[in-house]
């Protein structure tokens, strides 16, 4: 997985509700327009400039992308999308997201939405959307360091949370997210043997 880093982060904490109805919205439905995007969230025309600076904005901070394109008339457009940390946010934040529908929107594109897509097949729905509500809580680490770097944080809160569960489900939960995180064995290792050290 690439490693997805703005070079100007915005604090998530501080999103704002026009801006995240736009990320919630095209994690559900990419490649949407301007026009598109203000009909879909029943803002009135007169909203549309306000629509055109939030999308800019969450560009700027590597939530969203765009690309170019034409309408249905032939005159050029912006396609907006979420990128790997827009869909992380989405799904992590939005009370109603349907995660299948995210997963199934992107995951022929973004590389978070193959990685969850493995997740959530090993998972099931319910563990998944308590998977993702862990993320939630290393949302500032992941924009600003990148979910590789965080990765082991992730997992190890996973084990944690799942410790209720039988060893072999467990177990296949952890291989999978090892294989979807391959370096976050050795840094798990690393810290063990660390720990081993000082006592």
């Amino acid at each position: 997985m690439s490693k997805q880093k703005s070079s100007t982060y915005l604090e998530v904490a501080k999103l704002g509700s026009l801006r995240e109805k736009i990320i919630f919205y095209l994690s559900e439905n990419p490649n949407l327009n301007a026009q598109a995007l203000q009909r879909a969230l029943e803002y009135p025309p007169n909203q549309y400039p306000n629509i055109l600076k939030a999308l800019k904005t969450l560009e700027k901070t590597g939530l969203i992308k765009s690309k170019g394109g034409k309408s249905k008339k032939k005159v050029p457009i912006r396609l907006y999308r979420c990128t790997d940390n827009g869909i992380l946010y989405a799904l992590a934040r939005n009370p109603k997201a349907n995660a299948l529908k995210t997963i199934n929107a992107y995951e022929n594109t973004e590389e978070i939405a193959k990685t969850f897509r493995a997740c959530y097949d090993i998972m099931g729905p319910e563990l998944f959307v308590k998977f993702v509500e862990d993320v939630d809580e290393f949302m500032l680490m992941i924009q600003k360091d990148g979910i590789e770097n965080v990765a082991p944080y992730i997992v190890m809160r996973s084990m944690i949370q799942t410790s209720h569960l039988d060893i072999d489900t467990r177990t296949r939960i952890v291989k999978e997210l090892f294989k979807q995180f391959p370096q976050t064995k050795q840094v798990l290792k690393d810290w063990s043997d660390y720990i081993s050290k000082l006592f």
